[in-house]
């Protein structure tokens, strides 16, 4: 990760000043070119609720990741934001993920949610307890994606995560079933040790969904408090919409 990524990270993860007191949000909204405004406190956590198309994108970003994952790990096939007839009241209901992990399988649906553990509460922004607002996001999922009576049997996963990189059990528990998978795919089986093989899947894909999580996030709060962090060191803005996620560079 680019250093100034990693230094606007820390002190955004560390509760540090990432903007002057007083500074209002730089964000620019699309359809109008008007900025936001919005008076920020020093840490700028009104960035993950105001900078729409940003985080829009890191939510797309994880969507894609967590397919490729259900692809290395053997899935007969994954699509993305696919109908759910068989989940939720309404028939428009609609999920990141819809998965078959192999022929004659029940199908399997996921859908990813990102929730900022900081609260504003009365005009002061206030930390949740460690988990709690994965936990809150996965509960909120679940509720959203209840089984229909009249539907076929089939999986639901909540993959939430936390700003700052915690994930909600549901999701922690469905990676190691699919690094459980990849161990045992002939290619992996026939070479070496299959709890190697798990073990190596699944340090790479949690460093892999952390690095694109976090980098979003550097994007987002980059463009809220407007490239340029208390320090003075400038930012220049990536070009987020466009690119994959290994250009959102952030830059001296």
């Amino acid at each position: 990760m680019p250093d100034d990524s990693i230094r606007l990270l820390l002190r955004s993860r560390l509760r540090l000043d990432v903007i002057d007191a007083g500074s209002t949000c730089a964000y620019s909204f699309r359809r109008s070119s008007r900025t936001c405004g919005t008076p920020l406190n020093a840490t700028a956590d009104h960035a993950f609720s105001c900078c729409n198309a940003l985080v829009h994108r890191r939510h797309n970003v994880l969507r894609d990741n967590w397919r490729r994952i259900y692809g290395e790990a053997g899935a007969f096939s994954t699509l993305t934001e696919r109908p759910v007839p068989e989940l939720g009241p309404d028939t428009s209901i609609v999920a990141d993920l819809k998965v078959r992990e192999g022929p004659g399988t029940p199908l399997k649906y996921g859908d990813v949610m990102i929730c900022h553990p900081i609260d504003c509460i009365r005009g002061q922004w206030v930390g949740q307890l460690a988990g709690k607002a994965a936990a809150d996001g996965e509960k909120l999922k679940c509720r959203k994606y209840t089984p229909s009576a009249l539907g076929r049997p089939v999986t639901f996963v909540p993959l939430v995560c936390e700003t700052y990189g915690r994930w909600g059990k549901s999701a922690i528990a469905e990676l190691r079933k699919l690094a459980k998978m990849r161990a045992y795919n002939s290619d992996a089986a026939n070479a070496v040790d299959p709890d190697a093989v798990a073990n190596g899947a699944l340090i790479r894909w949690r460093r892999e969904l952390s690095v694109a999580l976090q980098l979003c996030n550097a994007a987002i709060i980059a463009e809220c408090i407007g490239f340029e962090t208390p320090g003075g060191v400038k930012v220049t803005k990536p070009d987020v919409l466009g690119t994959s996620t290994s250009d959102l560079i952030l830059e001296r």
